[in-house]
């Protein structure tokens, strides 16, 4: 009895849910063309320039008369004397003074070539970078990969390739780019372990 009320229970799901499923395939309207009038585009309107008024005419000032002519004041008025305030020496920061840029060239000035910085002796950085090789693939040595996850297996693997390729660009005596590769078999090892 009760595996068929189960029975009944699921063929009204069922039902149901194909229902529900196939009433929201469809749509309560049809989609109609409908035909609509073409739009008549009016004319433009005629165009009528109307020239500017000109503009008005200020009145010229009176002229001023010259210095060494006879109508002319040759006094000046005297101006007040004012008594001088002691000057305030308040505490001031150094002002350094503002250097004048150099006056700007027309002709712009040539692009220097790219340069990598000098790092010092290559057999030292050769050294460098073949300890910290040899650094993380102990480290990686030590590590079971039979228990890692996927995720930290894919970092493992790719942690072994960078080191294997700073190896190879060390042996052919490309630094920075085997300093480059150590460095990021190094990340990689880190971050292994820290998890």
């Amino acid at each position: 009895m009760r595996g068929e009320m189960n029975r009944v229970f699921r063929a009204g799901w069922l039902i149901v849910m194909v229902t529900a499923g196939s009433a929201a395939c469809t749509t309560t309207r049809a989609e109609v063309a409908l035909d609509r009038p073409a739009l008549d585009v009016p004319p433009p309107p005629p165009r009528m320039i109307v020239p500017l008024p000109p503009p008005p005419q200020s009145p010229r000032p009176d002229p001023v008369p010259e210095l060494g002519a006879p109508g002319a004041s040759t006094t000046a008025k005297p101006r007040p004397t004012r008594e001088k305030e002691p000057p305030k020496t308040d505490p001031k920061p150094e002002e350094k003074p503002t250097e004048t840029p150099p006056p700007a060239n027309n002709a712009p000035s040539p692009v220097p070539p790219l340069r990598i910085p000098d790092q010092g002796d290559p057999d030292q950085q050769a050294a460098q970078i073949r300890t910290s090789i040899d650094r993380t693939l102990g480290t990686l040595n030590g590590i079971d990969y039979q228990k890692l996850q996927e995720a930290r297996r894919k970092q493992y693997d790719e942690a072994k390739l960078f080191a294997k390729q700073a190896e190879e660009a060390l042996k052919e005596k490309n630094l920075v780019m085997a300093k480059e590769f150590a460095d990021k078999a190094e990340r990689l090892t880190k971050e292994l372990m820290g998890r």
